[in-house]
């Protein structure tokens, strides 16, 4: 009997002693539910001007004793329909535990703090390589040599349609070369392919500043060559009425209007 007696006493043990532990364990798992349900989000809303209690320690207290302080903060509410969403957050921080003594200790607390939504990442297309610009190749300037003018146009005028610049002293020079020794002056011009149907030589100034030239006889319709004697000064830039000017139109005249 005294046997069956102590193997009852022990199993009444070993029972409350499960029981004890399944109460534990149901304890335990209400915590983690419950703070699992304030993990979840909420509706809220920033508190304008609001205080935040902070409770400091007073060192060398037993029981130990804080001394509570009022702060302006950021706090947050959970507010059904709030414009904000906010997340609960955990800190271990001191709380009365006899606010007329100023009995504190530490706990573990929650408080709902701003959710920060995660950015979404976004792709940005890298922009495509810069092509590296083809080189515009340096067109040297057009010559054309010796070069006949239109009636009544410019030295000037005629070189700028045929792209080359206008040189008056080459034209001067043929001009002299063509008063002086008519044979040569004619072999420059029938190298430069300007045709004529009769020469001559004056010495009128109303037409100085401009031989050599060619005009149109008004009897005989005949093209006349003309180089000017006693004015052999040619600006590129003079005209006159249905005269053609002879023009050296060239970068490089001593060449492409050679008089030899």
């Amino acid at each position: 009997q005294a046997y069956k007696a102590l193997q009852n006493h022990t199993n009444g043990i070993l029972e409350g002693s499960m029981k004890f532990s399944m109460a534990a364990l149901v304890v335990v798992f209400s915590l983690v539910l419950a703070r699992n349900v304030v993990a979840q989000t909420c509706e809220c809303e920033l508190i304008e001007g609001a205080y935040c209690t902070t409770l400091i320690p007073i060192p060398n207290t037993a029981p130990q004793l804080c001394e509570a302080t009022s702060v302006t903060c950021e706090k947050y509410e959970c507010i059904a329909g709030g414009s904000l969403t906010c997340r609960a957050n955990y800190a271990v921080a001191y709380a009365f535990t006899n606010a007329t003594t100023s009995e504190c200790e530490q706990r573990e607390d929650s408080f709902p703090e701003l959710q920060t939504p995660t950015p979404t990442p976004t792709w940005t297309p890298a922009a495509p390589p810069t092509p590296t610009p083809t080189p515009t190749p340096t067109v040297p300037p057009t010559s054309v040599g010796w070069a006949l003018g239109g009636e009544g146009q410019s030295c000037t005028t005629t070189c700028a349609a045929s792209s080359g610049p206008c040189d008056h002293a080459q034209s001067n020079a043929l001009n002299a070369l063509g008063f002086a020794n008519m044979s040569a002056a004619l072999a420059v011009l029938n190298r430069a392919r300007i045709t004529y149907d009769d020469l001559a030589s004056t010495n009128q100034t109303s037409v100085e500043g401009l031989g050599p030239f060619i005009t149109i006889d008004a009897v005989s319709l005949d093209a006349v060559l003309t180089f000017h004697g006693e004015q052999p000064f040619s600006s590129c830039h003079g005209y006159y009425t249905g005269v053609q000017r002879i023009c050296c139109c060239s970068s490089n005249p001593t060449f492409e209007c050679a008089l030899d």
